[in-house]
């Protein structure tokens, strides 16, 4: 399995994303904290809202995928979340994937989990923002 942060244990939920009928992707979103560490991140599915609380603070890892196992990345972001904000603390587009929007996938996917109640901060240096 290859991923964005190989420090952070691989997600094991990895779920279908309906973007467009012929182009199948696939999602997985993890948050590491000191309640959800590295080696035991929480994996959140990509069909809630608001999951996570005021009081979350840590890295919440968004990936796209190409394929339901994980193999082929097409798109990772990382989000330092804080109590007040969220800053996009780096992200990698698959070559292929350059251009597509997948980004901006990654940018709601993380408000949605996080329920948009923080400010979202590290986006200006964004083309297109």
């Amino acid at each position: 399995m290859k991923f964005y942060h190989h420090e952070i244990e691989q997600p094991f939920l990895i779920e279908p994303v309906i973007l467009v009928r012929d182009i199948p992707l696939f999602a997985s979103i993890r948050f590491a904290s000191g309640t959800f560490p590295p080696a035991e991140p929480l994996n959140i599915s990509t069909t809630v809202d608001a999951v996570l609380d005021w009081s979350a603070e840590g890295l919440l890892l968004v990936d796209i995928w190409a394929d339901p196992d994980g193999e082929e990345n097409c798109g990772a972001a990382v989000f330092d979340v804080g109590q007040r904000v969220m800053n996009l603390d780096s992200h990698t587009i698959a070559e292929d994937w350059t251009g597509t929007g997948l980004l901006f996938l990654m940018i709601a996917m993380a408000q949605n989990v996080m329920g948009w109640n923080r400010l979202l901060i590290g986006v200006n240096e964004l083309g297109g923002w």
